[in-house]
């Protein structure tokens, strides 16, 4: 149950939906004093799954789902039809549109909807509107993103950088789906403009561009088409293995959805015009046989039919969020046994016979395909400007700092000094080097101030890149590193991973530094601790000497 309890988040999302919530039930209350019985309750029902839906949403992007897909291509994938799929799917049924609009203060709720229903400030955000909620336009675009953020640069893009990540990459999942799922979903006041036969045709097309894509990463692959998913230490899956898994569950769960779907549309089909052969025959222009048109059911009016097919619906693509959820708890389970068992009493294969298991897992080191380690050419801190590939022929332990950090990179600088010590003489033949992941502060003085304060400067062979922010911005994407830097006084938050480089300008190994913290917020790490990593660190850099 750890897996489960264990890496929840605090997103500003929650604060977001919480916000919302409350603002829907404000508007809620006030219908209820306007309208009939009747009405509030269906807003009430209405009102339960768009809660559903921000649930979902929550679950998406605070649960350990998020947390692990970080690791595991499979899980991430599953966040993605959560944001595709379920959490849009739900909203829309859930028609919050009225009741958010109602909680405004009487006047401001008046001149708003005649502001935007007829304003001339909002003729642009209505034309705008309206061509985005043109039919074949919404599931274009649906398909656009979806198949975008699966391209291997943009998806990398969006892994190394968490604004990106969070706002453009969620945040275009959740719109697209919303567009799209309100051509199918009832959702007043929003009217659906689509043909019945039009939705059919949507649904297969968007159907079979998500089975192509699931073919493109599995069976027209041979090998992980994902860099960043090759560069995780403690995953025992195969990044290959993980994408072929990731490409499956797109491949099974988009039926979950489209086939729901698909047959409320032809039942609705089948229920009016004079059924599927009427549909047919206008399909291919013929004259339709004059047969006897059924009689709609006592006592059900179109609207009740209506109403019962949307129900069912709901209750379909329930079924298919609870398949979904279950599925996504199952997996993360799998993967942190899995990934605790790399970290734990397992040696992981590749590791040099003279680093002891216990050093292994202090450094969470593992072993990468031996690709070749990506260039850079920046500015050290003595001014020096240099490219990796300069450094060719000898081995180098390559590290992501920030240089006004307090927090773990003073602790890896005093495991690099204790590392360039244990290296005995071996220590010509390895650099140590850092690349700069504060684009505020990428001045050379900065490094430099940085590399004398830690010792580092009394390594010979020690440099601080640093550099414009594009370059610096280029070199952690080429590294797998995220970097969160909202503002020059806010604390960068960037990942710390440490890799070691063969003299023949190939990765070999990739490490995780850590730190813990007193009650106060301090970093820190036991002496003991801090000397083992500097004792790792020589051993896997001396084993990469010639």
């Amino acid at each position: 149950m750890n897996y489960l309890l264990n890496n929840w988040s605090v997103d500003p999302f929650l604060v977001v939906a919480v916000l919302v919530v409350a603002w829907h039930e404000a508007g809620l209350r006030r219908l209820a004093r306007r309208s009939r019985p009747q009405r509030s309750r269906q807003r009430r029902w209405r009102s339960a799954v768009f809660y559903a839906g921000l649930a979902v949403a929550l679950l998406a992007v605070e649960s350990p789902i998020d947390y692990w897909a970080g690791d595991y291509f499979f899980v991430h994938m599953i966040q993605h039809l959560l944001l595709m799929f379920a959490v849009p799917s739900l909203i829309a049924a859930g028609a919050p549109w009225q009741p958010l609009l109602a909680a405004l203060p009487a006047r401001l709720d008046r001149a708003a909807t005649r502001g935007v229903l007829a304003g001339g400030w909002s003729r642009p955000l209505r034309a705008a509107s309206g061509f985005l909620l043109r039919p074949w336009v919404s599931v274009a675009l649906f398909n656009a993103v979806m198949i975008a953020w699966h391209v291997p640069a943009l998806f990398d893009w969006g892994e190394g950088n968490q604004a990106v990540h969070v706002w453009l990459l969620h945040g275009s999942f959740l719109a697209a789906g919303l567009l799209f799922w309100l051509q199918y979903v009832p959702s007043p006041p929003f009217r659906r403009r689509m043909p019945l036969t039009s939705r059919a045709a949507a649904l297969l097309a968007t159907n079979g561009v998500m089975v192509m894509l699931a073919m493109a990463l599995s069976i027209f692959s041979r090998a992980s088409v994902y860099p960043v998913y090759g560069r995780l230490p403690g995953v025992t899956l195969p990044p290959f293995a993980d994408q072929q898994v990731g490409a499956s569950i797109l491949w099974v769960c988009g039926d979950f959805w489209a086939l729901p779907t698909m047959i409320v549309i032809i039942r609705q089909i089948a229920g009016r015009d004079g059924g599927l052969s009427a549909t047919l025959d206008r399909g291919l222009r013929r004259t339709p046989a004059r047969w006897p048109q059924p009689r709609p059911a006592a006592g059900l009016t179109p609207d009740r039919r209506l109403a019962t097919m949307a129900s069912r619906w709901i209750g379909a693509a329930a079924g298919a969020i609870a398949v979904i959820v279950v599925a996504a708890l199952v997996t993360v389970v799998a993967a942190g046994r899995r990934h605790d068992a790399a970290l734990g009493g397992q040696r992981p294969a590749g590791i040099p016979a003279g680093i002891s298991l216990p050093t292994i897992n202090l450094m969470g080191l593992s072993p990468v395909p031996g690709r070749a380690a990506p260039g850079f050419r920046l500015t050290d801190q003595g001014g020096t400007t240099l490219a990796l590939s300069s450094l060719r022929g000898k081995v180098v332990v390559l590290n992501f700092m920030d240089p006004h950090c307090t927090d773990i990179c003073p602790l890896v600088s005093r495991e690099f000094v204790d590392a360039q010590h244990d290296l005995g003489k071996a220590a010509g033949q390895v650099v140590f080097a850092a690349v700069n992941v504060n684009q505020y502060f990428n001045r050379v003085s900065d490094v430099a101030a940085f590399s004398d304060e830690h010792q580092l400067s009394s390594i010979p062979s020690w440099h601080f890149f640093t550099g414009p922010a594009n370059s610096l911005q280029a070199a952690w994407s080429g590294y797998g590193v995220a970097v969160a830097a909202p503002s020059p006084n806010a604390d960068i938050v960037h990942t710390s991973v440490m890799y070691f480089i063969g003299p023949d300008g190939r990765e070999r190994y990739i490490a995780m530094p850590m730190t813990d913290h007193t009650p106060s917020g301090t970093a820190y790490l036991p002496p003991g601790q801090i000397t083992a990593w500097g004792r790792g660190i020589a051993q896997v850099a001396g084993s990469l000497v010639p």
